[in-house]
């Protein structure tokens, strides 16, 4: 089980978060933090050329039950892909279209497009929006999208909700990819989760305390060390031995 958070607060103007990689066509001035609306976001912005570029995060790998969520502001398509991989490219992936209205699941299995399903839902450049992006292994694999107006509560139901036989979950990265030209992508957050573990909306805390054993004693033999201890929040019991061999 795992999660991760895309903290870029302390990134440097136009440069990639330490914890990415570039994929695919990408090139570094294609991806990088950038301030607006008071706070630092991912931009993504190609000025030419085709193809996919894609940025894949480092510290944490598509596996078991896997969920991206990301709050975006976009023009164009931008892309969030599961259980990614490159040459030839693949991956388990949502889209979500401002100049349609529409939000696509999809697999590319070796560089090929197959659409998975469709829905609805007005996307406005203006405005920043979150997507939650599940991916459930198994056979069929299991696909739900959801995408509300950022700052609003989070739905309970998913407006896309399917299966398909179609793409791998073996392994893969997570990551974002485009293929606009001259349009902006920006993303404030971004969280993954695998095996089972909810994609986060905040940075995931690391633990401040650690317990104190209670009644720690050691017992120690010609060859052997049996440390003692209770349970910190009720009567158990512990018991550890070390012993040479």
């Amino acid at each position: 089980m795992g999660q991760f958070f895309l903290d870029i607060s302390g990134t440097t103007i136009g440069a990639l978060p330490s914890d990415m990689t570039l994929r695919r066509n990408s090139t570094s001035a294609m991806w990088g933090a950038q301030d607006l609306d008071g706070a630092r976001v991912l931009r993504y912005l190609a000025s030419t050329g085709t193809g996919s570029r894609a940025v894949s995060f480092d510290a944490i790998t598509s596996s078991g039950v896997s969920e991206l969520f990301s709050t975006f502001r976009a023009e164009g398509s931008p892309r969030f892909a599961l259980f990614a991989s490159d040459s030839p490219d693949s991956e388990l992936a949502v889209t979500a279209a401002t100049d349609s209205n529409v939000i696509s699941a999809y697999a590319r299995v070796s560089g090929s497009f197959n659409g998975i399903a469709t829905a609805n839902f007005t996307l406005s450049f203006n405005n920043y929006y979150s997507i939650r992006f599940r991916v459930t292994p198994g056979t069929p694999k299991g696909i739900k999208v959801r995408v509300w107006e950022a700052g609003t509560t989070e739905p309970a139901t998913w407006q896309i909700d399917t299966t398909t036989s179609l793409g791998s979950t073996t392994s893969g990265y997570a990551g974002l990819i485009s293929f606009d030209s001259n349009k902006f992508h920006l993303f404030k957050d971004v969280g993954i989760g695998t095996d089972g573990d909810a994609a986060p909306k905040t940075a995931v805390a690391a633990p401040t305390t650690l317990d104190t054993p209670a009644n720690l004693a050691g017992v120690f033999g010609a060859r052997s060390v049996d440390l003692r201890w209770d349970a910190v929040t009720g009567a158990d019991y512990y018991e550890y031995e070390f012993r040479q061999v």
